[in-house]
């Protein structure tokens, strides 16, 4: 089922969701550049949710790590077990485990050894099965560190029509705002994003002429702005969705109250997940970044511009963004990416919220 009404948007339900043999895409319309006549905000082009969101694609686990090492040559990995909901023509990726990045001053980029690849046959013992044989090594130092492969495919999808014809500001974005009834399980969202963060991104309030190609910022993948945080008892739910392909951030935790779990992204910008003005809450649990790509290998601090007038942090290529400390992070993976997981206090355009401690009580 999919709803509109009273802006609600309900695909599927927890107790009804849409089964595995359903496809629900939803396509944002390659219209060409925006008109800031009608849309001075450069707020259109994507979905934007005001109100109960409740999206519930087919159960997927979104990664699992091999058993041995997937080595060049291969066409096949394996796991401990087929992985809950995995099919045949699902793309994956096997995550990489060798990543230089930026070296020389900065000057030259190696690309990450992330490999792409689209299952062609499961076996019953776990085993799974492409056709394009592997490029590199993904061998690991220790038994427990064998590297992971996400899936990207889910029955429900979020996408961007001719996304490798469209220009970064002609792109779609998603976005569930001033509302925690948001409960979003098994969805992919692929080749969405129009805040490109390598280069500089600023706030709408803060661009004086506003253009169809001003890099604003908020204009994510998939993107929690301001849901709320006051209801600790009920938060947004993010469970088992994919972000794929994104000139900026991923996952967006904007000022609110959220669990993410079981969610995988895949080459975005910046950052992979991101917790974005301090006061978050909630949890991030299970999920994995692959592949984020950062404007130099630098420090947190030498990849953000921060000021009197700017904002512009998590751009250095992190799987993991936390702009506070009250985000409960357990069991996540980073792999591609300049830094695993980045705490960054510090304020800038006043954009830091500040959040009410009795929440969060410490028994000395």
């Amino acid at each position: 089922m999919v709803s509109s009404a009273t802006g609600h948007l309900i695909i599927g339900t927890v107790d009804n969701p849409v089964e595995a043999n359903v496809d629900v895409d939803l396509i944002v319309a390659d219209n060409g550049r925006i008109d800031t006549g009608w849309d001075p905000m450069l707020l259109s082009r994507g979905i934007i949710a005001h109100g109960t969101t409740t999206i519930h694609g087919a159960d997927k686990d979104s990664h699992e790590k091999v058993t041995d090492d997937p080595m060049s040559g291969d066409t096949s990995v394996q796991f401990a077990e087929v992985p809950a909901g995995w099919q045949v023509g699902d793309t994956i990726v096997i995550a990489g485990t060798h990543y230089d990045g930026w070296s020389g001053n900065r000057q030259t980029y190696h690309p990450p050894e992330d490999e792409v690849r689209v299952i062609t046959q499961i076996d019953d013992d776990g085993r799974i099965h492409f056709e394009e044989a592997l490029v590199h090594d993904h061998d690991t130092p220790r038994d427990d560190l064998f590297t992971s492969v996400a899936n990207y495919t889910r029955n429900v999808s979020v996408e961007s029509e001719n996304a490798e014809d469209l220009e970064v500001f002609e792109r779609g974005h998603v976005m569930f705002m001033h509302s925690d009834n948001v409960d979003v399980r098994y969805a992919e969202f692929t080749e969405l994003g129009r805040t490109d963060k390598s280069i500089e991104a600023r706030d709408i309030s803060n661009i004086d002429n506003v253009r169809f190609d001003s890099n604003v910022q908020g204009r994510y993948s998939l993107h929690l702005h301001r849901t709320g945080t006051t209801d600790i008892e009920n938060p947004a739910v993010l469970e088992g969705n994919a972000v794929f392909g994104s000139p900026g951030w991923g996952v967006v935790h904007h000022d609110s109250n959220a669990v993410i779990t079981n969610t995988a992204t895949y080459d975005t910008f910046g950052a992979g997940f991101v917790a974005e003005t301090g006061n978050e809450t909630g949890v991030w649990d299970d999920n994995i970044a692959i592949f984020a790509q950062g404007v130099h290998w630098g420090t947190p601090k030498n990849t953000s511009d921060i000021g009197s007038d700017i904002f512009d942090t998590a751009r250095g290529g992190e799987g993991f963004w936390f702009q506070g400390r009250m985000v409960a992070s357990t069991n996540n993976i980073a792999a591609s990416v300049n830094n695993g997981f980045a705490y960054f206090h510090r304020d800038g355009d006043n954009r830091i919220i500040e959040f009410d401690s009795s929440f969060f009580d410490y028994d000395a």
